[in-house]
């Protein structure tokens, strides 16, 4: 892995899943969501949130029920559940540890996240995450992906190919991809063989401080 960080001058991470152990407890809520709303059997909307994430909950929903009038009250419920748990979520082992290791490396580290942006500042501040940025959801032309991969590159003066984007969902490689940045996966919501299937030979990292080693 220690090329992976040959060139670069920036990190950013993914929020959910990527620094905070919360994927698993998201789902839970979004799988009782759809079973409620959409009538999805339990493990079936487990699996449905899963091979979606990395979307903001309302466009997941319009990608599994595209057009459907239950989808804003769905999401609604989805958003004011998932918030009762996240500040109890534990930080991804070596979160810590990573983030102060890249700092030391003289590396710009950021945060993006589709979570709303008073939400992440309040939950950065009450872990005392050592960023130098935290990008959030602010609106439809301001959230997770070339938004503020644009942002980050004009704060940094960086090139693309400067920047890693780490994530644990294959959308985050998708939009890392489409933008012309490296990106590195943290197996954990998907497996090495599926985000290589998905995105081709990848990095993938079994642990946060595989960055460091």
């Amino acid at each position: 892995m220690k090329a992976l960080l040959d060139g670069i001058g920036a990190v950013l991470f993914d929020l959910d899943g990527t620094l905070v152990d919360s994927m698993t407890g998201f789902g839970l809520v979004a799988a009782r969501v759809l079973e409620q709303h959409h009538g999805l059997p339990f493990a079936q909307g487990q699996e449905a949130y899963r091979r979606t994430s990395g979307i903001p909950f309302f466009a997941q929903l319009e990608q599994l029920f595209p057009g459907d009038p239950r989808n804003p009250a769905a999401a609604t419920q989805f958003e004011a559940e998932k918030l009762r748990g996240m500040f109890e979520d534990p930080l991804n082992p070596g979160c810590l540890e990573t983030l102060e290791g890249l700092r030391g490396r003289r590396l710009f580290t950021a945060l993006s996240s589709n979570n709303f942006q008073d939400v992440v500042d309040r939950f950065v501040a009450a872990r005392a995450l050592p960023l130098d940025l935290v990008l959030a959801w602010r609106s439809p032309e301001f959230c997770k992906g070339p938004a503020h991969f644009a942002e980050v590159l004009r704060l940094t003066g960086l090139r693309n190919d400067a920047l890693l984007f780490v994530g644990d969902s294959l959308a985050d490689g998708q939009k890392a991809a489409q933008a012309g940045l490296r990106f590195a996966g943290l197996q954990g919501t998907f497996t090495k063989a599926e985000f290589q299937a998905a995105l081709g030979p990848v990095p993938v990292l079994g642990k946060l401080m595989d960055l460091l080693n």
